[in-house]
């Protein structure tokens, strides 16, 4: 192997979104959107705060900024003194008052968060899976972002909702998967049968998470338990949960795969 490999690349792009004020991450399942982004909170200097868009929105509307006001009092940041409707938003925010019984009003919101923010310049947030935003939330975000002084990483598939968050002028950054022959370097040093390599790659996509996983695991059924909750098609979610029950078994593995393409062929992705 050549020494530029999909990891140096990776940690070329570590340092860029840890240098920059505004950075947009993107790349398909597989590329380790999140890994990246745990990889950024740790070069932090300062405290992080973290958000994630849900899949089935369940937060609704104003779940993100809530969560944001959450995490802020979680790094243990002194809140802003306020008064009158914007702490009385921010209080029903983070759920220690009910809602407004007349609905949110989306300007007290949006103050609230940028005072709250405002007070804790030093602090670097993260939104992982921006795809899954509710609307009103990405509103909120991008007026107030583009106001106040922290640094912020935004990843998703494709860039849409974080070029919202971040502005045109943000840096932006496309992952690379790990290639087949980094992941059998990884296994060889992990003292794990590199014939395992092209089967791990295709169960991961390249997934850059492998490598923590057989870390600290030493067992590639724990790459497979994990795949199982954050792979997006759900046959192939079923396919981890088997083969993280009993690792890399070769017949297993066939008969998962054949069960996967006989579903796609009916049409069930």
């Amino acid at each position: 192997m050549n020494g530029f490999t999909a990891a140096s690349v990776r940690a070329d792009l570590v340092e860029r979104a840890a240098t920059s004020a505004r950075t947009v991450v993107w790349g398909p399942w597989g590329s380790g959107r999140s890994w990246f982004l745990d990889t950024v909170a740790e070069r932090a200097p300062g405290p992080v705060v973290r958000i994630c868009g849900h899949r089935d929105g369940a937060r609704g509307g104003f779940g993100a900024v809530a969560d944001v006001l959450t995490g802020l009092e979680s790094a243990g940041l002194p809140p802003p003194e306020l008064a009158g409707p914007l702490r009385d938003v921010t209080e029903a925010l983070v759920r220690r008052a009910a809602p407004p019984p007349d609905g949110w009003d989306p300007v007290a919101v949006r103050l609230a968060l940028a005072a709250a923010l405002d007070s804790a310049p030093d602090v670097r947030l993260l939104v992982d899976d921006a795809q899954w935003l509710d609307a009103a939330d990405v509103e909120v975000l991008a007026a107030v972002l583009r106001t106040v002084r922290a640094p912020v990483a935004v990843a998703e598939p494709r860039p849409g909702n974080a070029l919202r968050l971040c502005g045109p002028r943000a840096t932006r950054l496309l992952l690379p998967p790990l290639p087949v022959e980094d992941v059998a370097e990884l296994l060889e040093a992990h003292g794990l049968p590199v014939r395992w390599a092209l089967r791990a790659h295709r169960a991961c996509g390249g997934n850059p998470r492998l490598e923590a996983l057989i870390r600290d695991a030493g067992d590639v059924r724990a790459v497979h338990a994990a795949l199982a909750a954050s792979v997006e098609d759900p046959v192939q979610a079923v396919r981890h949960r088997l083969l993280a029950r009993d690792g890399f078994d070769s017949a297993l593995a066939a008969d998962a795969d054949r069960a996967a393409d006989a579903a796609r062929s009916r049409g069930r992705r």
